[in-house]
């Protein structure tokens, strides 16, 4: 559900890895309610995931998480604060990588051809679209 190809939560939202990181970075000394935010997560996630059609059609990403965005974002506030008190070369290799995510992220929405659901719909597509994102890789 959070890595399927079925509108898998980090694969169509990669950024959400940073705030995840910076939610497991603060769990053990409990600050900024990341334990909170984690429960929440968890719990919504079960939730999510008891559903039928845990993916929800054929839409781009999964679209039940989008409210919770809100409180996502906190973790990955926490984290640019944090990388913006290192030396340069972890700045410029988190802002590489957040810029590398977001050109991800915009070339999917612009490869987007609906719906990516269904038995076509599989790795091997979408390893397709994503090596086409990145030419020298292809």
């Amino acid at each position: 559900m959070l890595v399927d190809v079925q509108n898998g939560l980090f694969l169509y939202s990669p950024i959400i890895l940073i705030s995840f990181y910076g939610l497991l970075r603060n769990f053990s000394v409990r600050i900024n309610n990341c334990r909170l935010i984690l429960l929440v997560f968890f719990i919504i996630t079960w939730i999510f995931g008891s559903w039928w059609a845990w993916w929800f059609g054929g839409a781009y990403g999964h679209r039940c998480y989008v409210e919770f965005y809100t409180i996502l974002i906190l973790p990955l506030v926490w984290v640019v604060g944090n990388v913006n008190k290192s030396d340069w070369v972890t700045r410029f290799i988190f802002y590489l990588l957040l810029t590398l995510m977001a050109y991800y992220s915009l070339g999917l929405t612009h490869a987007y051809r609906s719906p990516w659901d269904g038995v076509n719909w599989n790795w091997a597509r979408f390893s397709e679209i994503v090596r086409g994102l990145f030419p020298p890789f292809d």
